[in-house]
C-alpha cells in the first residue's frame, strides 16, 4: 500500500500517454524487432500503442518473411533476414501458403488435395522449429549459432515433447496398408493410360483417395515432423521390387506420378529440396526448384503443370519428366539421404533434449530416435 505522500501514479491511461509522447524517440533506441512484437502481445493497450506504427508493421513484415522462407526451404533468403534480425529466431509466427492457382486477372482457384497435397500450415512456430520439423538440420545449425542453448532446448521441447523426432498422430503401418491397397488395384487396372494419368478405374480411385486423405497435410501443424519419409521409401520399394507385376508402362507411369510424386510433394523440405533439384545435382539453398528455375510448388505453377498429377521429377531434376515408365527418384540416393537425416536427428535429440526429468534419458531416446528410415 502506498503512503499518502507517495505521488507515483500507475494509471494505465497516464502510462500510455507518457509512452505515446516519447515512443518515436525511445522505442527505436531500446526495443528491437522481437521485443516490439512480444511487448505488443502482453497487454491490449500495448498492442493498440504499437500496432498502428511503422516499427510494429516492419517487425511483423520481417518475421513473416523469415518464417515464410523457412516453410518453403528458401534458406538463402531466410539467412539474409536472420542475420539482420537474429532476435527474430525467438519469435513465433503462423505461416501458410494456400494451394491455389493464381492467374493474372482471374480469381484464385483452389487445388484439390486429390491433385496435389499442398504444403503445411505452421501455427505459432519459430523459423528454427520449422527447420527441425522439415529435417533441415544443417540450416538449424546455422540459425543455432545466433541462439542461446537454453532457447534451443526450450524450442525443441515445444515441438518434440517426448524427446523423439517423429511425426505425431501418425500410424505408419496403416499408411503402408493403404499404399498396398493402391498397389493391388493399380497392377490390375485396365483403364489406366500413361498418356493421361487422371484415368483410372473406380476401385483404383477409391483406394488412391483413401491414401491421399490419410497422408495429406492437416489443417494446422504445431508439433512433430511434417512427414514420415518411410512411406515414400515404401512406395519406391514397391515399384522396384514388383516392377514386372505392373505388366506395362501405363501402370508404371501412373504409379510413379500419381503415387510416388504425389507422396514426394508431402516431403519435408529437407527431402523435397534435393528431390526437386535432382539427386544427381549439387544441392542448393535456393528452395524447392526444378533445374529450369521454376518452383516445384503447385501454387507457383500453371494449372496443367502440377507435380503428382501431370509429371514426375527425374534424377537430375530435369525439365518435368512424363510418361517415363520409370521412377524419378533413385532409391539408393534417397536411402543415403534418410540415413544422414537419421544421424543428424539423433544428434539434435542428444543435444537439446531436456534431461532433468528421470524418464528422459538421452541414451534411451537416442536409440529410439535412430530409426533406420530406409533399410531394404
Amino acid at each position: 500500500m502506498r503512503s499518502q505522500g507517495d505521488s507515483r501514479n500507475t494509471n494505465p491511461s497516464l502510462l500510455l500517454s507518457l509512452v505515446g509522447d516519447v515512443k518515436k524517440e525511445v522505442i527505436p533506441q531500446f526495443l528491437d524487432t522481437c521485443a516490439i512484437l512480444n511487448l505488443a502481445k502482453t497487454w491490449r493497450q500495448f498492442y493498440s500503442l504499437f500496432s498502428g506504427g511503422p516499427l510494429y508493421a516492419h517487425a511483423r513484415f520481417v518475421l513473416k518473411e523469415l518464417v515464410s522462407h523457412a516453410a518453403l526451404g528458401e534458406w538463402e533468403d531466410a539467412e539474409k533476414v536472420w542475420k539482420l534480425f537474429p532476435d527474430l529466431l525467438t519469435c513465433r509466427g503462423t505461416v501458410y501458403h494456400p494451394n491455389r492457382i493464381y492467374e493474372q486477372g482471374k480469381p484464385p482457384v483452389d487445388i484439390s488435395p486429390y491433385v496435389n497435397p499442398g504444403r503445411y500450415k505452421y501455427v505459432n512456430l519459430t523459423a528454427w522449429q520449422i527447420a527441425l520439423m522439415n529435417e533441415e538440420y544443417e540450416e538449424a545449425e546455422k540459425m543455432g549459432q545466433f541462439m542461446a542453448e537454453e532457447e534451443k532446448q526450450k524450442q525443441f521441447a515445444e515441438i518434440f515433447p517426448d524427446g523423439i523426432i517423429i511425426k505425431h498422430n501418425w500410424d505408419l503401418e496403416k499408411a503402408k496398408r493403404l499404399l498396398q491397397a493402391v498397389y493391388a488395384e493399380v497392377i490390375m487396372d485396365p483403364v489406366i493410360d500413361e498418356n493421361d494419368p487422371s484415368k483410372m478405374s473406380e476401385k483404383t480411385q477409391k483406394v488412391l483417395y483413401a491414401l491421399y486423405d490419410y497422408v495429406k497435410p492437416k489443417p494446422e501443424h504445431k508439433t512433430g515432423l511434417v512427414f514420415d519419409a518411410n512411406l515414400y521409401v515404401e512406395a519406391l520399394k514397391l515399384y522396384d521390387d514388383q516392377f514386372n507385376k505392373f505388366q506395362n508402362y501405363d501402370r508404371r507411369t501412373f504409379w510413379c506420378i500419381r503415387v510416388e510424386e504425389w507422396l514426394a510433394a508431402c516431403l519435408g523440405t529437407g527431402f523435397l529440396r534435393p528431390h526437386s533439384q535432382g539427386f544427381g545435382n549439387d544441392l542448393k539453398r535456393t528452395g524447392c526448384v526444378l533445374d529450369d528455375g521454376s518452383s516445384y510448388f503447385a501454387f507457383r505453377r500453371r494449372v496443367n503443370d502440377i507435380p503428382g498429377v501431370h509429371f514426375l521429377v527425374g534424377y537430375y531434376g530435369g525439365a518435368p519428366v512424363v510418361a517415363l515408365g520409370g521412377g524419378g527418384a533413385c532409391p539408393r540416393s534417397f536411402r543415403n539421404l534418410c540415413q544422414a537425416k537419421t544421424r543428424s536427428g539423433t544428434g539434435f535429440t542428444q543435444r537439446y533434449l531436456r534431461t532433468e526429468a528421470p524418464a528422459c534419458r538421452v541414451v534411451e531416446i537416442g536409440k529410439v530416435c535412430a530409426i533406420p528410415y530406409c533399410y531394404y
